[in-house]
């Protein structure tokens, strides 16, 4: 093994989650703010390996707890998080060479607890079995979410999820013009890039094993937008017209305005609201690079929003992110239960704004990549008695009807479909 000092895999590794325990920020962000410079073999080494070491962390920290007695600062922490990783779940690492190389960087980074270190490690690699850790505990799942999930999808459903985010990190592009699959494909070709076409749906390809830098020219030269066939049937589902008038009410980073814009080929006006500062700048800079020139993105809360005459809402709110635990495992450890009761009420809140500013003939879409009931079913249900003057309108019209539930929303589960979770109903606000 050659010298940590050299090892930059390793290392970033090590920034990486020490900064993802010490701040709030998400995996993926800090993820992406470190391995632009490191060659292909080094990004993939530290993508998996921060990724796998969030998707596992409540086990390997349950791990740590029982063979250590002492508290460790958040520099221990990171260290033994991705060295038990690896202990654990990569099979092609010796032992003895996950332990030398955590004492190796324990010591370039000057903890001066190597002796600890060497110790706590030699402990775990003699474990032969996890079982008496209870089953949220060996899945790495919150108790409170754990026992939520097992309530409203039984063992065998959620064994199957469990495994759908452990094992599945799919990347899509969604062409914006048809015409260039032919391009496209050549482009991954020579970039050795294996993709498919998704379900006969030629206007989604997917893609493995792609590098940052290959995304990034494929976005800049409009060869498409990374985007799951689950967000693209949210936009389906809207069925927007070139003379509607729509509000994308929570946009950011922009992907469905775009897709709404690609639709209806740059005619009409789409309203694309806003609030947080860094996110609005994200979704300037992605209409800016896909020439979306019929956008006008708003920072502003769509609750101040002033227009009237709405023909369509697009109402992707902030939600738990419950459908998308495999592409975002830090959701399991930043989401906290009370979220989701704050979550609900800022749902509802911002559903009923929607409710009184669309047109009588108008359409508002809601939608979550939740696969929460609460925050999907239970809060429509809710919503519509109060508010008899909408309706429900089957999204069988839009969308393929293995994608939709009996009550007639779309409901994409992940272990059933083999994509991103998603949640989406179309309400139609009733003539007088």
């Amino acid at each position: 093994m050659s010298s940590i000092s050299k090892d930059i895999g390793r290392i970033t590794t090590f920034n990486i989650l020490l900064e993802f325990l010490t701040t709030g920020k998400q995996l993926k962000l800090i993820i992406n703010n470190h391995i632009d410079k490191l060659n292909v073999n080094d990004k993939r080494f530290v993508f998996k390996t921060c990724n796998g070491s969030i998707e596992h962390y409540i086990l390997i920290n349950s791990i740590i707890k029982k063979y250590s007695k002492i508290n460790n600062s958040d520099k221990t922490i990171a260290l033994l998080l991705f060295s038990i990783y690896h202990q654990l779940f990569s099979k092609n690492i010796p032992n003895y060479a996950i332990i030398n190389s955590a004492v190796e960087l324990s010591k370039y980074k000057k903890l001066n607890n190597h002796n600890f270190i060497n110790a706590i490690l030699r402990k775990i690699s003699k474990i032969e079995d996890i079982d008496f850790f209870d089953n949220n505990v060996i899945h790495s799942y919150p108790k409170w979410l754990y026992d939520i999930f097992l309530k409203q999808f039984g063992y065998n459903d959620l064994s199957q999820i469990i495994n759908w985010n452990k094992t599945n990190r799919d990347i899509y592009l969604r062409q914006i013009k048809p015409g260039n699959f032919s391009k496209t494909s050549l482009f991954l070709n020579k970039n050795n890039v294996k993709f498919s076409v998704y379900n006969n749906y030629t206007d989604y390809i997917k893609i493995e094993n792609i590098d940052s830098n290959i995304i990034s020219t494929l976005t800049k030269n409009n060869f498409g937008y990374i985007q799951s066939p689950s967000s693209g049937f949210v936009v389906k589902l809207l069925s927007p017209k070139s003379n509607d008038i729509i509000v994308d009410a929570c946009s950011a980073p922009g992907g469905k305005s775009i897709h709404i814009s690609n639709i209806i080929k740059n005619n009409g006006i789409i309203h694309a609201y806003e609030s947080n500062k860094f996110r609005f700048k994200l979704l300037k800079s992605n209409i800016k690079q896909h020439n979306a020139i019929n956008i006008i993105p708003i920072n502003s809360d769509f609750r101040k929003c002033e227009l009237r005459n709405i023909d369509k809402i697009l109402l992707d709110v902030p939600c738990s992110g419950t459908g998308v635990i495999n592409r975002k495992p830090d959701i399991k450890i930043r989401l906290k239960k009370n979220h989701i009761i704050r979550f609900k009420k800022l749902q509802m809140s911002l559903l009923n704004y929607a409710s009184k500013i669309i047109s009588y003939g108008g359409t508002i879409v809601y939608s979550t990549c939740s696969i929460l009931e609460m925050e999907n079913w239970q809060l429509i249900n809710d919503f519509l008695k109060n508010n008899q003057e909408f309706k429900v309108i089957n999204a069988n019209n839009y969308i393929d009807s293995k994608f939709v539930d009996n009550n007639g929303a779309l409901m994409i589960l992940p272990h059933l479909h083999q994509l991103d979770g998603m949640f989406a109903v179309r309400l139609y606000k009733c003539k007088k």
